[in-house]
């Protein structure tokens, strides 16, 4: 009989595997009794809980029922839960809930006494059945001898993979949003005790594969063969406490088992390839678990290209409390890489061969790494632009490695062809300063800019009737002023890209697709933060951001100091926020804000210079259900549903707003200048922007739903009234500085010059002066001074050696 190599060691992985069974026992009797505790429990959450504050609030009642209705995502429910809002003066008496289908037969009920109720973060309806997925169900609430009222929370109206939300006969034109509680927890604690049991029985069996070589061989290319699966496991758990298990998972395995095979045949055995992708990407996990809890954002793939930042991440968390599950996947991580070396596999074969081998499965790799990256998203993955946004969700739903790897896409911008740091130095130098004949003679004490959310001017690009006014003050302000058309590179969404367009001068038409600037490329080390602020702040402007909503948005707290801004002032600094009134569907409204912007003029020292950079929320998508404490404003055009309705009350009451807020300006007793301009059109369907876009269906037409309007006034009415016409919003910082009568840059001076030959430049397309519209390719192979803007760009953003610096002060 053989003798097992390295006895001693054996020796401790037997007490190792005696450990690991209890543990195993351990987990699996906790998480054994919850599951069959909840008989497997689906929660369907009808009031999305994370998104409570942007809805609608819903009284309900004593003895008035409230009846609401939703499909089934899952063909298995245990319970139906409703979020609760809270309550005003609400007491005594008992909920009664109750279950029916379609045909209004009731499945299942439940009673809670009032109290009860309230103190739980969701109230819920046994069900125990199965539900068909192609009907509807409803849920009824009755609130039985109470007194007062109870406030309920609407969710967002964004039905997911096909699912019919339907408003129930108290609450009409309505849409709700429900979807599956957090199960990662107990499907990572499964994930636990499986890959620890299989583990355990893997170093059980060993002593029998000593025995039988042949056996041992094949447990070890069974090894091979799950550890992809164990490091996927081991690595989620690690960073999300949980397991997800997305439609592309496959390729994310093929990922890890065609790099450990690279690894593999190169040393000639299969342990190494196994043990350096299990602890590479488990140790990513724990750093992103690490930085999650330390900074509530996970491992970004610049901090993994970064090498300083990355050690300044592991550096911070000297102290910090770790995770349990994190702890549970160490132990699961050292039981796959302890498996790997008790069925080591020998890889045989030529040396030559091998090598080819590895060439193969590193193609295979690389195959799997273009998959996410990839601008064709071959996997029909969530955008790099939904994982910025909302990037919780996403590493949640996609895991970490597919959503490093779908961030690193867009990490890197290539130097343009025939980039020449030197020629952008001339172009730079050279570029002379257009004179504006309709500067102010005196640049003001302050200068305010409003980027209002989703604001546009639907009725100036397809005219139709509205049964009230929607953009009078916006009209009758750019009568007295300097207006025009913005053209964007974003529809119905990306605020980002505008911001980033606005503030530096750059286009997003010369970035890859997806890009996040502020998340992904701005950095310290890397100084391309030049911005209107900091360019305004070189010249005595004090420069203060305001938004009302998470600081932590499109990286705008870490961005914003970079960009020159002294202060940013966010959600948690204006104390109306809790307060009810001063919001629009449970978002902080124009009113509030504006108000807020002229306690900030009035807190500032008499005649010290101000400006001011505001980022309004209460024009946000989506729709419905609309808000019922403003004026509602209705289309009177074929066109017409509830969710446009919804969005030109919105647009009227922000048009209220800003007339406010332009009489308090007036009065005013210092000059100031005012810039106001929407991010993007609103989020409708496809079919509306068809219908805008309108005969023919040219470019210049399907350019139609990229268009915002602008807008530049002065309190002392001394600017001449001028038409501007189309221009991208990059050219509007430089624009607002020449109005402004102030000394421009020479990065702004080139801008002015691009802008006279090509006043528009996005993603969708570049305009001439003459009005021909090409495609980003076409117009820079066609236009010197285009490219110019390219290189020059580069230059400011990537090109950290060769950087005219001076160019951008």
């Amino acid at each position: 009989m053989p003798k097992p190599e390295h006895p001693r060691l054996r020796r401790v992985a037997c007490v190792a595997a005696l450990c690991m069974a209890l543990l195993a026992l351990g987990a699996a009797t906790v998480c054994g009794i919850a599951f069959l505790r909840d008989r497997g429990a689906v929660f369907h959450d009808i009031f999305h809980q994370a998104e409570a504050r942007t809805g609608q609030e819903i009284p309900l009642l004593p003895g008035r029922e409230l009846r609401l209705w939703f499909t089934p995502a899952f063909d298995r429910l245990s319970y139906v839960g409703l979020g609760v809002a809270g309550s005003a003066a609400a007491e005594g008496g008992v909920i009664r809930a109750a279950l029916y289908d379609e045909s209004l037969r009731q499945l299942s009920s439940r009673e809670m006494p009032l109290a009860d109720w309230l103190e739980t973060p969701f109230s819920y309806t046994y069900v125990g059945a199965r539900l068909s997925l192609r009907q509807s169900y409803c849920l009824s609430l009755i609130w039985v001898d109470g007194r007062g009222e109870i406030r309920l929370q609407a969710g967002m109206p964004t039905a997911r993979n096909g699912e019919r939300l339907e408003s129930g006969t108290d609450v009409p034109q309505a849409l709700f949003h429900y979807q599956q509680l957090d199960m990662h927890a107990l499907r990572g604690w499964i994930a636990s005790v499986l890959a620890l049991g299989v583990s355990f029985l893997l170093f059980a069996v060993y002593p029998l594969a000593c025995l039988r070589p042949r056996l041992r061989q094949a447990l070890g290319w069974v090894g091979c063969l799950l550890s992809p699966v164990m490091v996927f496991v081991w690595t989620e758990v690690a960073q999300m406490q949980g397991v997800p298990w997305p439609g592309h998972v496959w390729a994310v395995l093929g990922l890890y088992l065609a790099t450990q095979a690279v690894i593999g045949l190169l040393c000639g055995r299969s342990a190494p390839g196994q043990i350096a992708v299990t602890l590479f990407w488990w140790a990513l996990g724990v750093i992103s678990a690490l930085k999650w809890g330390e900074r509530a954002a996970p491992l970004f793939a610049w901090d993994i290209y970064t090498a300083g930042t990355a050690m300044g991440v592991l550096g911070g968390y000297a102290a910090m409390r770790v995770p349990f599950l994190t702890l549970v996947s160490a132990a699961g991580a050292a039981c796959a890489c302890g498996v790997s070396l008790f069925y080591n596999v020998r890889l045989r074969g030529r040396r030559g061969k091998r090598c080819a081998g590895a060439l193969a499965a590193a193609a295979a790799a690389g195959a799997c790494v273009w998959l996410f990256v990839s601008d064709s998203n071959p996997l029909q993955l969530s955008s790099q632009r939904a994982l910025a946004w909302n990037f919780q969700l996403a590493y949640k739903n996609n895991g970490l490695t597919a959503s490093l790897l779908i961030e690193s896409g867009s990490q890197f911008s290539a130097a343009p062809q025939g980039y020449d740091p030197q020629a952008v130095r001339a172009a730079l130098d050279g570029a002379v300063e257009a004179p504006f004949m309709d500067a102010l003679a005196d640049p003001p004490v302050n200068i305010v800019v409003v980027m209002n959310e989703s604001l546009a001017d639907l009725q100036a690009i397809v005219p139709f009737e509205t049964d009230a006014p929607v953009t009078a003050r916006l009209r009758a302000l750019a009568a007295g002023g300097i207006s025009g058309r913005l053209r964007m590179s974003s529809l119905g969404g990306g605020t980002d890209g505008t911001e980033f367009e606005f503030l530096t001068g750059n286009s997003m038409a010369f970035l890859p697709p997806g890009t996040t600037f502020y998340q992904q490329h701005m950095h310290a080390d890397r100084g391309n933060a030049y911005s209107l602020a900091s360019h305004l702040k070189a010249q005595g402007y004090a420069t203060l951001a305001m938004h009302p909503e998470h600081p932590d948005n499109w990286g705008r707290s870490r961005a914003y100091p970079l960009m020159g801004f002294d202060r940013f002032l966010a959600q948690e600094a204006l104390p109306a926020m809790r307060e009810s009134a001063h919001l629009v569907r449970g978002r902080y409204g124009d009113a509030a804000l504006y108000r807020d912007v002229l306690a900030q003029l009035r807190a500032k020292p008499a005649g010290s210079r101000l400006f001011l950079f505001c980022v309004t929320m209460q024009n946000h998508g989506g729709y419905l259900p609309p808000a019922a404490n403003i004026p509602a404003v209705r289309a009177l055009t074929p066109v017409a549903t509830p969710e446009v309705d919804s969005y030109l009350s919105l647009v009227a009451e922000s048009d209220r707003a800003l007339g406010e807020l332009a009489e308090a300006l007036r009065a005013w007793p210092e000059p100031t200048l005012l810039c106001v301009f929407g991010d993007h059109q609103p989020s409708f369907s496809q079919a509306f922007f068809d219908a805008l876009a309108g005969e023919p269906r040219d470019a210049l037409a399907q350019m139609r739903a990229y268009q915002t309007p602008f807008l530049i006034w002065s309190n002392r009415g001394d600017l001449a009234p001028l038409e501007m016409g189309d221009i991208s919003a990059s050219y509007l910082g430089g624009l607002l500085s020449q109005v402004a009568g102030l000394p421009l840059s020479g990065y702004q001076r080139f801008l002015t010059n691009a802008r006279a030959q090509w006043p528009v430049v996005t993603i969708w397309g570049a305009m001439d002066a003459e009005g021909r519209v090409l495609g980003v390719s076409e117009a820079l192979a066609a236009s010197a001074t285009l490219r110019g803007y390219e290189a020059a760009q580069y230059n400011l953003l990537f090109d950290v050696e060769h950087k005219q610096t001076a160019a951008f002060e």
